[in-house]
């Protein structure tokens, strides 16, 4: 705006292009997956259990000249998660159901401006798992010795059952 004193004589309108660096964007410190089943993680077998353990993310990020972080994603199993907070996005994972091999999965964050971050993979293993299960049961009347009798005063009990080796960690 032109003035002339406190009067505006005129006024010009400039038009221009702001460019904003493409490496200006929020960046992961620390990234990495566990088994969100304490009872399981504790053995520290290093795998992950079908029907027991659930992955768990955990991420640092930190967003760039003031922005802050809006969003964390989780592509798992070739589906992408999202939510504010890694705590909800946490709660959406440990519905999932766990597929066994060794499998991935990727992370990033993106901030207030709309920028994401780079994207980062880490690797787990997941191992097959169910529950000890007994196969064969029987109680028959026996002697004190073990000898079968149908007058025995004592109890042979026999049964078979199995449990899940877990890369042979597991012990019967």
């Amino acid at each position: 705006k032109t003035f002339n004193g406190s009067t505006e004589i005129g006024t010009s309108s400039v038009g221009f292009t702001l460019s904003i660096d493409g490496t200006i964007k929020p960046s992961i410190s620390s990234s990495s997956t566990s088994d969100g089943n304490s009872t399981v993680s504790s053995k520290k077998w290093g795998t992950l259990l079908v029907g027991l353990s659930y992955l768990q993310i955990a991420l640092e990020a930190v967003g760039s000249y003031g922005s802050t972080i809006s969003k964390y994603y989780c592509t798992y199993e070739g589906v992408t998660y999202e939510d504010t907070s890694i705590t909800s996005l946490n709660n959406k994972l440990k519905t999932l159901p766990l597929v066994v091999g060794n499998r991935s999965c990727t992370m990033w964050v993106s901030d207030s401006r709309g920028k994401t971050s780079d994207k980062v993979t880490k690797s787990y293993t997941v191992t097959a798992y169910s529950s000890p299960s007994i196969s064969v049961y029987d109680v028959e009347r026996c002697s004190s010795d073990g000898t079968l009798s149908d007058n025995g005063t004592y109890l042979k009990i026999s049964f078979a059952g199995g449990i899940s080796s877990v890369n042979n960690k597991n012990k019967l």
